[in-house]
C-alpha cells in the first residue's frame, strides 16, 4: 500500500519522550516518519535510536541548532543577498543532505528563500480576506503593488537561489539524496510557479524534483495570486512529494478531512509514487491526526497493493 508519514511537526511541546510520538504515530496508521525544523539535536538523536522506523524524507534545516553566528533562523535564506548569512543557509541544507544520507531518507525538502518586500502589506491582505474584504478597492492595489514590487525585485534574489542549488544539488548527487523544491504559502517567498519551472529546467537531470504543499497552493489560490489546479498540472509529473493538510479559509496544517480543500483534485492529481506525508501544526487533536489515515485512505490518496 501506499506509504504515509507523519512529520515531527506535530510533536512539538506535545511529547517529553519522542519514543511516544513514534508509539501513536505507529497507532495511529502512520508507516513512517518525517523529520521537521523543530527537532533538536538531542530529540534527534532519541528518535534514531528507536528500532524499526522508517524516515521517508528530511525537512531543511534539520535538528534545530543555534547560530554561532547570531544569525536567526529567519535570515538563513538561501536567495538572501547577504553572502554571510547564505553561506550559512547553504552549509545548514548540507548538514542535513548529509543527515539524510547517513539514515537512509529518499528526500529533504528545502525552503528555497524569498524576494524581500514589505511583508506589513501582505499581512493587511491576509486581513481584509478575512473581514471579508476580498473583493474591496483596497485589496486589489494592495495585491497589484505586491505583484509590482516582487517582479521589480526578484533578479538578484533568483541568481542567489540558483547559486545556492547549485552548491546543494551537487552534494545531494555526492549523498544520494533528492531535493524537493517546496512551494510556499506567502506570496513574496520563493519560488513562484513560473519561477519553479525554471529551476525544474535549469536542474533538468539531477536529483532534484517538486515537493508540492497543498495548503501552501491552496491559500495563494483563495487569495488570488496563482490557482492550485496550475501547480498540480504543471508540476504533477514531476512531483517526488506531498505534503498533505487541509485548510479553513486561509489558515492550513489542519488534519485532512477537517477543512474544506477539494481533496478530489487532489486525489487525481498525485502521482502514484509520490511521497505522502502529513505535515500538520501541533494543535490539531489526536483523533484527527489519527482520522487523517482513514480520510485519506477514503479519498484514494492511500490505497492497498491490491488498488493499483
Amino acid at each position: 500500500m501506499a506509504e504515509l508519514s507523519l512529520s515531527t511537526a506535530w510533536s512539538k511541546d506535545r511529547y517529553k519522550q519522542m519514543g511516544e510520538f513514534v508509539k501513536d504515530a505507529r497507532e495511529f496508521g502512520y508507516s513512517q516518519i518525517e523529520l521537521y525544523s523543530n527537532l533538536t539535536a538531542d530529540q534527534l538523536s532519541e528518535l534514531l535510536g528507536i528500532g524499526g522506523i522508517v524516515i521517508s524524507s528530511v525537512h531543511c534545516p534539520c535538528p534545530a541548532r543555534p547560530s554561532p553566528s547570531g544569525l536567526r533562523k529567519a535570515d538563513l535564506s538561501l536567495s538572501t543577498l547577504s553572502t554571510k548569512a547564505r553561506s550559512k543557509a547553504v552549509e545548514e541544507a548540507k548538514l542535513t543532505i548529509e543527515l539524510a544520507s547517513r539514515i537512509g531518507a529518499k528526500t529533504v525538502i528545502l525552503h528555497t528563500g524569498h524576494v524581500k518586500l514589505d511583508v506589513s502589506l501582505f499581512v493587511k491582505m491576509r486581513q481584509l480576506y478575512q473581514q471579508g474584504g476580498a473583493a474591496s478597492n483596497e485589496y486589489e492595489e494592495i495585491k497589484k503593488w505586491l505583484i509590482k514590487e516582487r517582479s521589480s525585485k526578484a533578479k538578484d534574489h533568483l541568481q542567489a537561489a540558483e547559486e545556492s542549488l547549485r552548491i546543494l544539488v551537487d552534494c545531494a548527487v555526492k549523498k544520494g539524496v533528492v531535493l524537493g523544491l517546496e512551494n510556499r504559502v506567502n506570496y513574496h517567498e520563493i519560488p513562484s510557479l513560473e519561477e519553479m519551472e525554471y529551476f525544474l529546467i535549469a536542474f533538468e537531470g539531477k536529483p532534484i524534483g517538486y515537493w508540492h504543499d497543498l495548503g501552501h497552493a491552496e491559500v495563494q489560490d483563495r487569495l488570488g495570486f496563482c490557482s492550485h489546479n496550475e501547480w498540480l498540472s504543471r508540476f504533477g509529473s514531476r512531483m517526488i512529494g506531498v505534503h498533505l493538510h487541509d485548510v479553513r479559509g486561509i489558515d492550513d496544517h489542519y488534519a485532512p478531512g477537517i477543512g474544506d480543500l477539494d481533496w478530489d483534485l487532489v486525489a487525481r492529481n498525485i502521482p502514484k509514487d509520490a511521497i505522502r506525508v502529513c505535515e500538520l501544526a501541533n494543535w490539531n487533536a489526536p483523533e484527527n491526526v489519527a482520522g487523517a489515515v482513514t480520510f485519506l485512505r477514503s479519498k484514494g490518496i492511500l490505497h492497498d497493493a491490491a488498488q493499483e
